[in-house]
């Protein structure tokens, strides 16, 4: 599908391509534009995992790909600019109208190798000959701790060799029927020609990255037909994985779009909120576990699994920062689980502990394989230990309660008994109890934890008057309060669950979105991940007309390109573009409606409203490795199929509107539950056409 630039124009960012290890942003000329407004922080390239020295570990930044155009002698400016990004091929697009040519430039990052490439064709468009000049400029800027040696260019090509702390690695860059020209900084790319009208001249470039993280051979020409060609088979591997049509343009473009944000920013280590240096130079936060869970429930698991894996390797640090009482893991990680965030109120914040925990509980609970739970065993323990020692303690009356902490919402003051912190300590506690047990192992302490997370979970502060989850005296309403549902399901069904999500619903909606909260700084501000928050609550209590509602509305804080950012600012500007919180938020709450996974078991169709009646989707992922394919026409179940990766037992529920009239009760058992049906049937190996079209 391809995403254009005059869609939400008055919201410009720059483009994002990227493989998860390179990722850069583009200006409007498909190169990196140096006087773009706004966004010129973004305009570099980045490898992720190599960083600089200090104590914020800086991502070192590989440089800027600038472009000047000159026609009869003099600089031209375009009289119109227009970009296309394809995110089924992973590339841009790019042209550029000028009085007497035409500039286009298709620009990308292979996805199977750390290479960059731009392909630009400049157009005679007049009734007359011109000549036409165009210089690019790659420049590497100084940088503490980082050494680039700038060789001479040889027949087309240039080697940058470069070292940063133990890592060494080198730039290989390659240029056609060009002349390169070194400088202090970098490589000048001039290519010239007099072009007849209609005659076009070409110049193509490369950057080929090659270190002790990922070895590359310097690329060849002769080699990228072949390279596009695997490009653009892994990328459509990727989509291939899973589809969902709900007929809706809007949501339907946003699930691909979101998709994409996330793909080309998934580190071979985690997936950072953006991966760029600015804002957060690409650091691991508690944000990782919102595109998990899209993930997951698109069928990506072998992307899933490293944020929480990546945890596990940096155990032994987090170990050691929390004193040996457990583990306490950063609140901005580097690769190797340093803390690289400058001080301010988010050290004294511990519900990412919870996030860090139910990254690696619901990629379990997707998996439900032993080994896998045995595998986090340890971190969930350690986590435990240290909510349990550093986290709680008792208030005036003798109940456990958490410590004051920042909690969710930055803009407020430490408190005690945040309602995110609670929820997550509550989580934390409850599941390492399980996995204890199902481990055999730790009897006493996984008593010990269990009694901890019911306490807790009596201490949740409430408004008795409006039967609703409530934050702490004096402290500013905010999202916070639906962390008991999700992300934490420690109430996935009370009255006082539903009241809270109804009640923020209405409070925080906004003419582009929702907002997280009443304080100040929020007044007139729009954040996916607001709206994919409300949308994972509703679906997870079935209220499909809410979680369809808060997604299409959530889909209007998108950015250029009908991107995702973080949120737009009450003036209309963007605020962190290509976020993949957010979006990954949003992806959740809408797979979710549709296919979903929890410690109950599965479910199918769950939060579908009625006004929702012509859908289908392919490959939507359920647990033990089961996917789940399925079309509905005029309200009706016309089509159902699990595919299973083995013979094995499963069961689902299902609701009874769309079971009834099926024969869905004569592939298995089928225990009516009132609203909803639960079958258990034998899956064979393969597909399983369960609904067929008569």
């Amino acid at each position: 599908m391809q995403f254009l630039s005059s869609a939400r124009e008055n919201r410009r960012v720059p483009v994002l391509v990227g493989n998860g290890r390179l990722a850069t942003f583009l200006g409007p000329s498909g190169y990196h534009d140096a006087g773009e407004e706004g966004s010129h922080h973004l305009q570099e390239i980045v490898l992720a995992g190599r960083r600089g020295p200090g104590p914020q570990f800086p991502l070192v930044s590989f440089g800027r790909v600038t472009r000047a155009l000159l026609v009869d002698a003099e600089e031209s400016e375009p009289l119109e600019r227009e970009q296309t990004l394809d995110v089924h091929a992973a590339n841009v697009l790019s042209r550029l109208t000028h009085d007497k040519v035409l500039e286009s430039t298709r620009t990308l990052v292979l996805h199977h190798r750390n290479t960059l490439i731009w392909d630009t064709r400049i157009t005679n468009t007049s009734d007359a000959e011109v000549g036409v000049v165009l210089h690019l400029r790659y420049r590497l800027e100084e940088q503490e701790g980082v050494h680039f040696r700038f060789l001479e260019p040889d027949n087309g090509s240039a080697t940058i060799p470069y070292e940063h702390g133990s890592n060494a690695g080198c730039v290989y860059l390659l240029a056609t029927d060009a002349l390169i020209h070194p400088e202090d900084d970098g490589y000048t790319i001039t290519v010239s020609q007099n072009l007849r009208p209609g005659q076009a001249l070409r110049v193509r470039l490369a950057l080929t990255f090659s270190d002790r993280f990922e070895y590359s051979e310097p690329f060849r020409w002769e080699e990228r037909a072949a390279a596009v060609a695997r490009h653009e088979a892994e990328w459509h591997g990727f989509w291939d994985r899973s589809e969902l049509i709900t007929n809706d343009l809007t949501v339907d473009a946003l699930r691909l779009m979101s998709l994409y944000t996330i793909a080309c920013q998934a580190t071979p280590w985690s997936i950072p909120p953006v991966l760029c240096r600015e804002p957060w130079h690409g650091g691991a936060f508690h944000d990782e576990l919102y595109p998990v869970l899209a993930l997951l429930g698109s069928g990506h698991h072998e992307i899933a699994e490293r944020p929480p894996y990546f945890r596990l390797a940096c155990l032994p640090r987090a170990q050691l920062r929390a004193a040996g009482r457990g583990a306490l893991y950063p609140w901005n990680s580097t690769e190797d689980g340093e803390e690289r965030d400058p001080v301010g109120p988010w050290y004294t914040e511990r519900h990412h502990l919870g996030a860090i925990a139910a990254s690696a509980w619901f990629y379990f609970t997707y998996q439900k394989d032993i080994d896998v739970l045995a595998d986090f065993y340890p971190m969930l323990k350690a986590l435990a230990e240290y909510v349990a020692k550093e986290v709680l303690t008792k208030d005036e009356r003798g109940r456990w309660v958490t410590r004051a902490c920042t909690d969710f919402d930055e803009s407020a003051p430490a408190t005690e008994c945040g309602p995110f912190t609670l929820a997550a300590s509550a989580f934390v506690l409850s599941r390492a109890a399980e996995a204890a047990a199902r481990l055999h192992l730790d009897v006493d302490r996984a008593s010990h934890w269990e009694m901890l997370a019911r306490e807790l979970q009596a201490n949740f502060p409430v408004d008795v008057s409006s039967r609703r989850y409530a934050m702490p005296e004096g402290v500013p309403d905010h999202v916070a309060c639906l962390g008991y549902i999700a992300p934490f399901f420690v109430d996935d069904g009370s009255p006082y669950a539903r009241n809270t999500c109804k009640i923020l619903y209405e409070k925080l909606r906004t003419d582009s979105g929702f907002r997280p909260g009443d304080s100040a700084v929020f007044e007139g501000s729009a954040w996916m991940w607001t709206a994919g928050h409300l949308a994972m609550c509703f679906a997870t209590l079935g209220e499909g007309d809410l979680a369809w509602d808060t997604l299409r509305h959530g889909a209007n804080s998108v950015a250029q390109f009908e991107s995702p950012c973080e949120h737009i600012r009450a003036d209309g500007s963007v605020a962190v573009p290509w976020f993949t919180t957010g979006c990954g938020a949003w992806l959740a709450g809408l797979h979710w409606m549709f296919a979903r996974t929890d410690d109950n078991g599965d479910h199918l169709l769950d939060a579908v409203p009625e006004s929702l009646s012509d859908f289908s989707f392919r490959g939507l992922r359920l647990s033990r490795g089961v996917s789940a394919s399925a079309r509905v026409e005029g309200g009706k179940l016309t089509f159902l199929s699990l595919s299973s990766p083995i013979r094995q037992a499963f069961s689902f529920e299902i609701p009874v509107r769309f079971a009834e009239g099926t024969c869905l009760s004569q592939m298995g058992r089928v225990f009516d539950l009132e609203t909803h049906w639960r079958v258990q049937l034998d899956l064979l190996e393969g597909p399983n056409d369960l609904v067929s079209p008569a």
